[in-house]
């Protein structure tokens, strides 16, 4: 039998591409805010917000700011938006590093909906954008739904339980580390479409 080494070159043309679009899509200035629990006491929940009427919601966190277990709640603004969320993976030293999503609670929609009864519409319409991450550790080890697409196109993914609901784009390994849990390939189809860098030559295997 012959052997043949996989053609690599179209997959290494569109992470690249994709490498590209993620560093200006992590680029782009937060117009969405958030109201962390570490500022409400009484709260565990995370509260997002659209603070103008624009379609795209640009969302930044810090590599820290979801370390904690805290719930994810969208609110009623982000009705009809394309919800963007970058992550950074630097840390105080300036230096990339992992990102950890494994103690996050529950996601809840704009209407109040959560794992399975998560609006469809909404997790469409989230992206999250894992920039410049060695290794992105999600899940929680339980049946808890993560909505939306994600993207790593530097580092690995490691799942530790749960359901990713959305496209999954990674350009490293994959380790699916839990009994259960499971990757649901919902589409991502946004009420508008993210911007793409204006120099941007697009690969023919992505035409």
């Amino acid at each position: 039998m012959t052997k043949r080494a996989l053609n690599r070159g179209p997959w290494e043309r569109m992470f690249l591409d994709l490498q590209i679009k993620s560093l200006y899509w992590y680029s782009s200035k937060p117009n969405g805010v958030f109201i962390s629990p570490r500022a409400r006491p009484d709260s565990n929940t995370m509260v997002l917000f659209a603070v103008d009427d624009r379609c795209l919601q640009v969302f930044t966190f810090d590599r820290f700011d979801l370390l904690d277990p805290w719930n994810i709640q969208l609110d009623g603004s982000l009705i009809g938006k394309t919800i963007l969320i970058n992550v950074s993976p630097y840390g105080i030293d300036g230096r990339r590093g992992e990102v950890f999503l494994n103690n996050i609670g529950t996601v809840y929609d704009p209407w109040g909906g959560n794992n399975s009864q998560f609006s469809s519409v909404t997790r469409q319409s989230m992206l999250w954008n894992f920039y410049g991450a060695t290794k992105v550790k999600l899940g929680s080890g339980s049946d808890i739904s993560f909505p939306g697409s994600t993207l790593i196109p530097h580092g690995d993914l490691e799942m530790s339980g749960g359901t990713q609901d959305g496209r999954t784009i990674v350009r490293g390994d994959v380790l699916h580390d839990a009994e259960r849990g499971s990757f649901t390939n919902y589409e991502f189809d946004p009420p508008c479409p993210l911007p793409l860098p204006p120099s941007l030559n697009i690969p023919s295997a992505c035409d």
